[in-house]
């Protein structure tokens, strides 16, 4: 019953805010406090808990280069059986490609798949989308996105299924 989640919704006080301001004195250590959001991340909290340490990462407005070295940690929160994490994650994977930290494109592509069985909609669209610039940026990499995205033709929508048959028709 106890969480910083409850703490930082119902009390005055404000866990994360503590914890980034003692950090940004020096009194904590930064890349401590990113890896330990990190790590409470990949105990697989259910959606409530875990939003505390993806929100207090976020807070702590993490570099381009403090989240290239975290890179494989948050790939592999893709994955999460937390549906907000795993959306968390991508919407980082992301970030990482716009601001080209990320290179290995088969490593992206690979840790995209879990999404592609969820029943959120949008973001296996949001995954196909991906793969489809993936594939346009690179062809080399058109096959490994075909093959991956052959998993959302078993989705129960429809237009999810038309948009992974037009993806791999078109590459």
């Amino acid at each position: 019953d106890n969480t910083l989640a409850n703490v930082d919704r119902w009390e005055s006080s404000n866990w994360s805010g503590a914890l980034v301001t003692l950090s940004k004195e020096g009194k904590l250590p930064r890349a401590k406090l990113l890896d330990s959001a990190l790590g409470a991340l990949e105990l697989g909290f259910n959606h409530y808990r875990a939003r505390w340490f993806f929100d207090f990462f976020d807070r702590l407005v993490p570099t381009n280069q403090e989240l290239k070295k975290r890179a494989t940690r948050i790939l592999d929160l893709i994955g999460s059986i937390t549906p907000n994490v795993a959306q968390w994650a991508f919407d980082k994977q992301q970030r990482m490609l716009d601001d080209g930290l990320l290179k290995d494109t088969s490593r992206v592509i690979g840790a995209s798949v879990p999404l592609l069985g969820g029943w959120h909609k949008k973001t296996v669209m949001q995954v196909l989308h991906l793969f489809g610039q993936l594939a346009e940026k690179s062809p080399k990499v058109s096959r490994e996105v075909c093959l991956s995205a052959a998993e959302a033709l078993s989705h129960e929508k429809a237009d999810v299924q038309k948009a992974a048959f037009k993806l791999i028709e078109k590459h």
